[in-house]
C-alpha cells in the first residue's frame, strides 16, 4: 500500500462551528475551537493543502472587558472583517460569494470570507449578516 500524497488540487477539508486563533478575530471558540485553530496552524506550519470551513460570529455589536476593579463593562463596538484580516472571496467573474442554503422553510444567503494560513492553508468563514 502506498503513502498517501495530497496535493492542491484534492486539498484535506475540515469543517468546524469555531475556529480559535487569537483576539483579532473575536469569534467564539470554546475547546473544540481552540483546538480546530490548532490544526489549521500545524496544516500551515507542514504546508499542508488544507481547507477550514466555519462559520463567523459577530456577536451582539458589544465588547466587554474588565475594570482595574474588576468590574465587567459592555461598549458599543462594530466587528470588521477585513481589519480583522479576512478577506472577501470573489468568484471567477469577479462578484463576491455568496451561498444560499435552506434553513427551515427560509432562504437564507451567506457571504464567504477568508483568512490565509500559507500558500495552501485557508480558513473560509461563512457569515449571514449580509443584504441578501
Amino acid at each position: 500500500m502506498s503513502a498517501r500524497v495530497f496535493h492542491p488540487d484534492h486539498p484535506i477539508v475540515y469543517l468546524c462551528a469555531e475556529f480559535g486563533f487569537d483576539a483579532q478575530l473575536p469569534i467564539y471558540a470554546g475547546g473544540l475551537g481552540i483546538l480546530a485553530g490548532d490544526t489549521v496552524k500545524e496544516a500551515a506550519d507542514q504546508n499542508l493543502p488544507f481547507l477550514a470551513i466555519g462559520l463567523l460570529y459577530r456577536g451582539q455589536n458589544m465588547r466587554t472587558s474588565l475594570t482595574e476593579e474588576g468590574l465587567q463593562v459592555e461598549s458599543d463596538w462594530h466587528f470588521d472583517p477585513v481589519a480583522a484580516g479576512l478577506e472577501h472571496v470573489y468568484t471567477q467573474t469577479g462578484q463576491p460569494l455568496f451561498i444560499s442554503v435552506i434553513v427551515g422553510e427560509e432562504l437564507v444567503w451567506l457571504r464567504c470570507w477568508k483568512k490565509s494560513f500559507g500558500p495552501h492553508t485557508s480558513l473560509y468563514l461563512l457569515d449571514s449578516d449580509t443584504d441578501q
